[in-house]
């Protein structure tokens, strides 16, 4: 009985089949593959954050050292240091010079202009 009823359902699928225009199938392709392809794009675009950094310590020794403060950082120039205390990034509020130094990576042998 599962026999015939699977083969009542092979005639109906293929008479179906051969019904439909070919604009059904391309437009079927179309739909998976563009369903694959927002798939892969959200899987490439997804953000993963990994900090493996140990937790910023403060070395007060050098501070008291420095003579500055926890807010402030020392920068070196050509001819003398500079001492940034706050800092305000273009379009962002402005913040101590420690914080903004700790949120910022600069790349090896670069300099400011």
């Amino acid at each position: 009985m599962a026999a015939l009823v699977g083969l009542l359902k092979l005639v109906e699928y293929k008479y179906f089949v051969s019904e439909l225009p070919l604009e059904y199938y391309i437009g079927m392709v179309a739909l998976l593959f563009a369903a694959l392809g927002i798939w892969v794009g959200l899987k490439m675009t997804r953000v993963k954050v990994i900090d493996t950094a140990a937790p910023f310590e403060i070395d007060n020794a050098m501070l008291v050292k420095l003579g500055i403060s926890k807010r402030e950082i020392r920068v070196g120039t050509t001819t003398t240091d500079l001492i940034l205390g706050d800092v305000q990034p273009v379009g962002k509020k402005r913040m101590p010079a420690a914080d903004w130094a700790r949120g910022t990576s600069v790349p090896d042998d670069s300099s400011f202009a």
